[in-house]
C-alpha cells in the first residue's frame, strides 16, 4: 500500500471511516482512497457533504492526527486535534519531577504575567452617551470581534469605592480625573481587591478597561469593566 501522509476528502457524498489500521474514503461502497495510520499526518475535508465516523475521529485524536475542515476558498473554519502520551506506571513520578525541574528552569515570571492588548488611550471626558452609541454599532462582540480595550491614566476613586462580593474580592468604584472632579464614572474591577487601600487613600492609578452598559433597577448606565489596574508612584 502506498504511503499517504495527507488524506483529502474533496467530493460531496463521500465518507471517511476507519478500517483496521487505516482510514478510507468511500462513496457508494467504492473505496476512493486509503491511508495507513502509521504514516498519516493530516486529514483534510475540503467539500460539503462529507461524513466522518466516530471511530475515525477517535483514532485521529488518539494519535495526534489533525482533521482540518476547509471552505471553498481554502480557509480553515474548523479543526479537530488532540494529543497525549503513554508511559509505564513506575516512570510516572520521575516524569513529574523532571517536568517540574524543566518548568522551574525555563519558565520566567514574565511568561506567567497575562498580557492585555490595548486599542487606544482616552480621557474620561471622551466617554459620552454619543461615544457609547457609536461603540455599540460594532456589536455583537465575541471571539472574532473583541470589545475594544481602552487605557486612561491618572485616575482616582472619588471616595465612594468599596469592596463587594461574598469574599470582598471585587472593587466597585466611582472614578474621576483631576480636570473633571465632579463627573464620576462607575467602574467594576473583579478579583482586584488588593488595590483597594491604595485607591481608598486617594492615590492615582492607570486603568485598562472595556466600556459596557449596566442595568440597575431598570436604568441603564455606562460602566467601565476594569481588566487591570496599575498603581502610580505618587503615594499619599
Amino acid at each position: 500500500m502506498a504511503i499517504v501522509e495527507h488524506l483529502i476528502a474533496d467530493t460531496f457524498g463521500t465518507h471517511i471511516g476507519k478500517y483496521s489500521e487505516r482510514l478510507q474514503i468511500t462513496q457508494g461502497g467504492e473505496t476512493l482512497q486509503q491511508a495507513p495510520l502509521l504514516h498519516l499526518k493530516t486529514v483534510l475535508v475540503t467539500s460539503r457533504g462529507v461524513s466522518i465516523s466516530a471511530d475515525a475521529l477517535e483514532v485521529c485524536a488518539e494519535r495526534g492526527i489533525p482533521v482540518f475542515f476547509l471552505d471553498s476558498l481554502g480557509r480553515c473554519y474548523a479543526t479537530m486535534y488532540a494529543a497525549g502520551l503513554t508511559m509505564k506506571e513506575e516512570r510516572y513520578q520521575e516524569f513529574c519531577q523532571r517536568f517540574e525541574d524543566i518548568v522551574a528552569e525555563k519558565v520566567t515570571e514574565e511568561m506567567l504575567t497575562p498580557l492585555e492588548s490595548i486599542d487606544t488611550y482616552i480621557e474620561f471626558r471622551q466617554i459620552t452617551p454619543k461615544f457609547f452609541r457609536l461603540l455599540k454599532q460594532f456589536q455583537p462582540f465575541g471571539p472574532g470581534n473583541l470589545s475594544p480595550v481602552f487605557v486612561t491614566e491618572n485616575v482616582y476613586d472619588n471616595g465612594n469605592g468599596r469592596l463587594v462580593g461574598s469574599d470582598s474580592g471585587h472593587l466597585k468604584l466611582e472614578l474621576i480625573q483631576e480636570d473633571e472632579p465632579y463627573r464620576p464614572i462607575s467602574a467594576i474591577a473583579f478579583n482586584q481587591s488588593e488595590h483597594f487601600e491604595h485607591m481608598h487613600n486617594g492615590n492615582p492609578v492607570d486603568i485598562c478597561y472595556s466600556v459596557a452598559e449596566n442595568y440597575y433597577r431598570g436604568i441603564a448606565n455606562i460602566q467601565l469593566r476594569i481588566k487591570d489596574i496599575k498603581t502610580r508612584d505618587v503615594i499619599v
